[in-house]
């Protein structure tokens, strides 16, 4: 400090002011730049604000669509045609009439695979493996139908939502349907109605704004990603809603994190769809955005820092011409 003190004493007047003048621009440079990394940061809570905003209609529009998935359910389960044939199904297997009953479901059932354009097939599961199946049953082999049935005797009506077993892009929802009259509620069948999942979230993120060729929309049941069929780094996605989990005991809101994945920038929001207790996690590329605040921020700071230079050096100059001026 001494030394210091010393120095600047020795200091012509135009020397001094010279390096008032500099440490004024250097602070003030310094305020900028760390107010433009504050306006980056805000920028970030923006864009997630915006991106959670809508992924929050994009769940629920998910959410919207099952349920009138499920309403459909509700509607085959009071079926009267419907109630009748499986009665007498049940109650007589082996009649000569079984196949006049078959095509009676068959038909009933058929009216509803156009209720809902997601729908691909409407089955009816019986007890001794047999089935009666409306629409494409090319998918049927790939759930576990001795699972759904389980799952849905001892849920007693209520809906049951079940992945394939090595996920994939189809969902199923199934319940007991059990018989209405005279309410002795027995056991009649289990319905499974198959949807096209890639549809409904395709649709949902369009409606929300977003293009699915763009980005990614990862569901999972716990630990087990239930969509897509490919995975698409289920290990981080874990990893991301358990430390969301461990921040808080029950989530309120979306949370998100922007990470480099294969040396590209990644924009992540984790969100729940509470109605089926799944995770889903939205990927969308960073780079774009990024790369364009690093390209402004780098044109801000060197115009910001030439003017400055630019400054100083007139000053510099109208300094030795007035001194000139008044010899």
């Amino acid at each position: 400090m001494y030394r210091i003190k010393i120095f600047l004493n020795n200091l012509s007047l135009y020397r001094k002011i010279i390096l008032v003048i500099t440490i004024c621009i250097i602070c003030i440079y310094s305020v900028f730049f760390l107010s433009i990394r504050y306006l980056i940061k805000d920028y970030d809570r923006t864009i997630y604000q915006t991106n959670a905003s809508l992924l929050n209609h994009v769940s629920t529009s998910i959410e919207s669509s099952m349920n009138a998935v499920e309403t459909i359910s509700s509607n085959i389960l009071t079926d009267t045609v419907i109630q009748e044939g499986l009665s007498a199904f049940c109650n007589s297997p082996k009649d000569n009439r079984t196949a006049l009953i078959r095509r009676s479901l068959y038909n009933a059932l058929n009216s509803y695979t156009f209720y809902n354009k997601y729908i691909e097939s409407v089955t009816l599961l019986f007890s001794n493996e047999d089935y009666i199946c409306v629409g494409s049953s090319s998918d049927l082999a790939e759930f576990d139908l001795n699972h759904i049935r389980n799952l849905s005797k001892k849920a007693q009506g209520k809906v049951i939502w079940s992945p394939k077993e090595h996920s994939g892009n189809q969902m199923a929802c199934s319940r007991q349907i059990r018989q209405l009259k005279y309410l002795s509620l027995d056991d009649l069948a289990t319905l499974c109605i198959v949807i096209d999942m890639e549809s409904m979230i395709s649709d949902a993120l369009h409606s929300g704004g977003y293009s699915p060729d763009s980005s990614h929309f990862i569901l999972f049941a716990g630990d087990t990603r239930i969509y897509p069929k490919n995975p698409y780094y289920d290990a981080l996605c874990i990893d991301l809603i358990h430390s969301v989990h461990d921040k808080t005991d029950k989530q309120t809101e979306n949370y998100y994190e922007i990470i480099s994945l294969d040396d590209e920038k990644k924009f992540i929001i984790e969100g729940k769809i509470p109605e089926q207790d799944w995770n889903y996690l939205y990927f969308r590329d960073y780079d774009t955005i990024f790369s364009q605040i690093q390209r402004t921020k780098f044109t801000t700071f060197s115009i910001s820092l030439l003017c400055c230079i630019a400054a100083l050096l007139v000053i510099v100059a109208g300094q030795e011409f007035w001194q000139k001026k008044t010899r």
